[in-house]
């Protein structure tokens, strides 16, 4: 046992000079330009977020010597920045990377306090996107300094060394010139020995441009940066950051031949790969239904995993490790889908795409690191192009109605190809909802039946949530939904899933009682009713919060919706049948009610569409009035006097729009005509009192 102990502790000992020796101390490099900053600032301390502001953000990089300086100098404004600016963490890849600190001070009164102390420092891994299973091997150097506090300026830099070997020497990135918080002064310089292509979004700002020694040194500065100013519903697309993109790539031809490069495995396939892609050769014989059978196993067979440090972040493995170790991440999946289906002669290839730029991919400047996901192209032999995601699971459908994210636009890596490929998105993602209200008596509760059937992609979302969910937690989820617009909700039986796999659509259907169902209506004490929504309609719309907007808003897409409300109701009533459309440039509604007296059934139906996927600025008005419009009609109600109800309740047993018509006169004459015929003869024996008078 001693032995054992000493042994761990001896490998514990190794570890940490292990994780202290990654980290080094130097001076600061000779190549590097001293930019001075002030701590006069120019905004007003009510406008400052988080606690603290920049007041010098130095980023410098020497592209042949592939080095990455960076010097950040922080002033704490409140006591709430100390929590921020006392961790100092800094992110690296050990496989091609080390970080060396040059300094760490506090400047306190106009002391100067040294804090870099290599014994302070902590090596982890945080792995950030572990919850979507990726783990990218890199690591982070982080110290907690102590001492802190408000007004204190921490000054501290360092610098990484090493470029990705994926890249083969090229070089590009995207560098944010404003941040979350207010910068005093930003200074970006690039020194490069080959010309650089480079391109601003929301910024204007020219660069300084000299030579020396063979390097071309470019830097961008500036100063009173205001922090980005993000708005929560924009789209996902929109840059909003003052972007500088920077590439070498000529263009989006030579990130192809990278990409060739980089998805040539050479490995013969395996014995295992190749008896996979021979039983599916035997069992299915049509072309379609090989491909489905392909794309099946690599999404639901294949777990989604990514262990993407070094060159693995951009560089697949090979479709023999995938295939044994039953795991990989997008381009690995893809990979592997794109050699099985080659070997059963069908054309396929990787492609790159972006989930974030999307839209704007055009005016981008041509780079590998704008792509953030890979996916399926294949062309069957009547030429059709259809695309896959072999990272979405449990898909269903025939082989050229699979559902596709939209994507926008991606790069095949492909001989063929020079540019940016537009994908057509088909999908509609139609949702169709049928609800039937059976009322009782008026004033008293309901049953609802549901059914509702999902298409495309919608059908692929419940699919998956039915098979990560269980029977009990789905009747709770789905009475928890109703419960927010009925009180007393009791599940009759739990929901039924009945799953058309080859078209595929999904239909659900769900069976409530309704104990509450009837309310006062608003702002009228005399009456009570019951509304009727459709909920899933307005489970999508997009409310705006203000009037106007400067950039775009973001609104789901594709969807549509048709919510047909069927009611079955306990006594005639008096309902005139209405239908109207809203015709806007961003979405499309059509409402039609109509009432049948002689079943006493009322068929409400709803049928929404987003036209596009976001609203433009100029455009949003429009919207604006036209969603507010839809906002206002879409609840139908039906209602009636308390004093009725309270009638049937004695023994009346049949409340008619014949009776509400003849009790609407009674009230009618009691309220109305009666007070004016009161007034007349008021005024009449006024006037002939008056005249009776002068005579």
């Amino acid at each position: 046992m001693a032995s054992f102990k000493f042994l761990a502790c001896l490998i514990f000992t190794f570890i940490s000079f292990t994780v202290i020796a990654q980290i080094k101390t130097s001076d600061t490099p000779n190549w590097v330009l001293k930019q001075n900053y002030t701590t006069t600032i120019d905004i007003a301390s009510d406008e400052i977020d988080y606690g603290y502001v920049v007041l010098l953000s130095d980023e410098q990089i020497h592209v042949p010597k592939q080095k990455h300086y960076n010097r950040v100098v922080k002033k704490i404004t409140d006591n709430l920045g100390i929590q921020d600016v006392a961790e100092i963490a800094e992110i690296y890849d050990p496989t091609y990377q080390t970080i060396t600190f040059h300094n760490i001070d506090v400047i306190r009164n106009g002391d100067v306090i040294n804090k870099l102390d290599i014994n302070n420092f902590q090596v982890i891994r945080r792995e950030s996107s572990s919850e979507s299973y990726i783990y990218d091997g890199r690591l982070t150097a982080m110290i907690n300094l102590s001492d802190i506090r408000k007004d204190d300026i921490l000054d501290y830099s360092y610098t990484i060394s090493g470029f990705n070997p994926i890249h083969n020497g090229n070089f590009s990135g995207i560098f944010s010139l404003n941040d979350y918080v207010y910068i005093n002064t930003s200074s970006l310089r690039l020194l490069s020995n080959t010309n650089l292509e480079y391109k601003l979004f929301n910024s204007d700002l020219k660069p300084r441009y000299t030579t020396s020694n063979g390097l071309k040194d470019y830097l961008w500065f500036s100063e009173k940066v205001n922090s980005v100013n993000f708005d929560n519903e924009a789209p996902i697309w929109l840059i909003e950051h003052q972007y500088l993109i920077v590439s070498n790539y000529q263009n989006w031809k030579n990130v192809i031949d990278w990409g060739i490069d980089i998805y040539n495995v050479n490995d013969k396939i395996s014995t295992e790969l190749k008896a996979k892609i021979d039983a599916i050769l035997s069992n299915k014989a049509m072309e379609h239904e090989q491909i489905i059978a392909t794309l099946e196993f690599v999404q639901n067979e294949i777990r989604y995993l990514g262990l993407e440090d070094g060159i693995g972040s951009y560089k697949p493995f090979s479709p023999n490790k995938v295939f044994n170790q039953r795991f990989g991440d997008c381009k690995d999946k893809t990979l592997l889908m794109v050699t099985m289906l080659r070997a059963m002669h069908i054309e396929a290839y990787p492609m790159l795409v972006s989930t974030t730029f999307g839209k704007n991919l055009p005016k981008i400047l041509p780079s590998p690191k704008v792509f953030d996901h890979v996916v399926v192209k294949v062309i069957d032999k009547s030429g059709r192009e259809i695309y896959y995601d072999p990272t979405i699971t449990n898909q269903k459908g025939r082989y050229d109605n699979i559902y596709f994210p939209n994507y926008e636009y991606g790069l095949v890596i492909s001989e063929e190809t020079n540019d940016l490929e537009k994908i057509q998105s088909f999908s509609n993602n139609l949702i169709e909802v049928y609800d039937e209200f059976y009322l009782e008596a008026v004033g008293k509760g309901a049953t609802l039946k549901v059914k509702t059937i999902y298409n495309e992609y919608e059908a692929d979302k419940m699919r998956n949530y039915y098979k990560n969910s269980s029977t009990s937690s789905i009747k709770k989820d789905f009475k928890a939904y109703y419960s927010n617009y009925y009180e007393n909700v009791e599940v009759i039986e739990a929901p039924i899933i009945k799953d058309d796999s080859l078209n595929n659509e999904l239909t659900i259907y769900e069976h409530y009682k309704l104990e509450d169902i009837w309310e006062e209506v608003l702002a009228d004490d005399d009456n009570i009713g019951v509304t009727f929504t459709p909920t899933t309609i307005s489970d999508i719309l997009v409310l705006p919060t203000e009037q106007s907007k400067t950039k775009e808003l973001a609104l789901y897409y594709p969807i549509a919706k048709r919510h047909t409300i069927n009611v079955k109701l306990p006594e005639a009533w008096n309902i005139s049948p209405i239908d109207y459309n809203i015709y806007s440039k961003d979405f499309y509604y059509e409402f039609e009610g109509n009432y049948n007296p002689s079943s006493r059934e009322l068929n409400l139906m709803s049928y929404y569409k987003n036209q596009n996927d976001y609203v433009s600025p100029e455009n949003y008005a429009q919207y604006y009035r036209d969603i507010k419009t839809l906002e206002s009609k879409l609840s139908y109600y039906i209602y009636i006097p308390k004093s009725y109800v309270a009638s049937y309740a004695n023994g009346k047993k049949n409340i008619n729009s014949s009776e509400l018509a003849t009790s609407f006169i009674k009230n009618l004459f009691l309220f109305l005509i009666l007070p004016i015929i009161v007034i007349l003869l008021i005024v009449l024996i006024i006037i002939v009192v008056k005249r009776n008078s002068k005579t």
